[in-house]
């Protein structure tokens, strides 16, 4: 297991030498390119990109085939999620995203960016296997309740 620098979020994964990333700026204390050992889960969010995002490459046209994702496992309001990750807009999307073995990320911790705070995991697509995508009705997002 392979343990994120400056987080508490293992994978099942090793590290490999480093890969470019599309965003340097989102990463807050730098990033570990990985391959992912067994299948690994995690959440793809798309908000649209919000005010600016046709003059941002990383932000285009994403959709949910976008090249970051959502890891770790917290339990978070709407507010706290977007905050912690960085989000620059509402979610218009959402799927759960299966990586198989082999994959390579990028893996780290959002830095702060678009007025947010940053700080939660995230992990960027750089080579392997297609990520397997099971969308979720983003409307649970904007729901509240008890435990």
């Amino acid at each position: 297991m392979f343990q994120i620098p400056g987080s508490r979020t293992s994978l099942p994964a090793e590290p490999i030498p480093s890969a470019a990333t599309r965003a340097s700026n989102a990463w807050k204390g730098g990033y570990t390119t990985v391959r992912l050992l067994a299948s690994f889960e995690a959440i793809r969010v798309h908000t649209g990109g919000g005010a600016g995002a046709a003059t941002r490459p990383e932000l285009v046209g994403a959709g949910l085939d976008g090249r970051w994702f959502a890891i770790g496992d917290v339990i978070q309001t709407y507010g706290q999620y977007r905050a912690s990750h960085a989000l620059p807009s509402h979610f218009t999307e959402i799927a759960m995203v299966t990586f198989a073995p082999g994959t390579v990320l990028n893996v780290g911790v959002c830095a702060p960016l678009f007025g947010r705070d940053g700080g939660a995991e995230q992990a960027e697509f750089v080579d392997g296997p297609p990520p397997q995508l099971r969308p979720v009705d983003a409307f649970w997002s904007h729901r509240a309740g008890h435990a």
